[in-house]
């Protein structure tokens, strides 16, 4: 092959992997506009989904011209709120403003309570767990730690003593052992197998 044949050879090869690049980026760019269309779909029918419940819910297609925050002030006066479990009139168990518990919850309410109880069990984790513990957690430790507290209360969670001196001390096998070495592991042995292996492979900071 002739030099000048080699040169245009060589160019034309650089000039094929220049647009090679080219056109890889912009499948790659609109990939990830495909992605952000797809949350953003996602997004609506997240919003038509609400408002279709909440259509259903006020009245299952039937338009009432009530003034719902009337209706719903009168009642709370009526019936009270309790915060804890009790008896009704009629013997049934029932909590909140009047709320049935044998008629159960809905599961946007069961997904409400979640909520309120993980922030509840962060709120313990933040004020109550020792700085000297918090450090030495990864993310993944912070949420086994968070989910204990979940589970078990505060209280029960400084039970585990020598677990949380064990993540102080850096000593994730420690940690493991104490966590599967106790009642808690002994009534829920699945979950704590899970929680205790999250915290040894990646829940303490080396």
């Amino acid at each position: 092959m002739e030099r000048g044949e080699k040169i245009n050879l060589e160019h034309n090869i650089r000039n094929s992997i220049v647009c090679i690049e080219g056109i890889k980026k912009e499948v790659i760019n609109l990939l990830n506009n495909a992605i952000g269309l797809i949350y953003e779909i996602d997004r609506y029918l997240n919003k038509i989904e609400e408002s279709f419940s909440g259509y259903v819910e006020l009245g299952g297609g039937i338009m009432l011209d009530i003034d719902i925050t009337r209706l719903k002030e009168r009642i709370k006066i009526h019936e009270g709120c309790r915060l804890f479990p009790y008896r009704d009139t009629e013997g049934h168990l029932t909590i909140g403003y009047g709320h049935n518990l044998e008629d159960g919850i809905s599961q946007k309410t069961a997904e409400f309570m979640l909520i309120e109880d993980i922030n509840k069990a962060i709120k313990d984790f933040i004020i109550k767990i020792p700085e000297g513990v918090k450090r030495n957690l990864t993310p993944e430790g912070k949420e086994v730690l968070i989910e204990m507290i979940f589970q078990m209360g505060i209280n029960k969670v400084f039970g585990f003593k020598k677990t949380l001196e064990a993540i102080k001390n850096k000593d994730p096998e420690t940690a493991y052992k104490e966590m599967l070495d106790s009642r808690w592991a002994k009534q829920c042995p699945n979950r704590a197998k899970e929680l205790a292996e999250i915290m040894r492979d990646r829940g303490i900071k080396i």
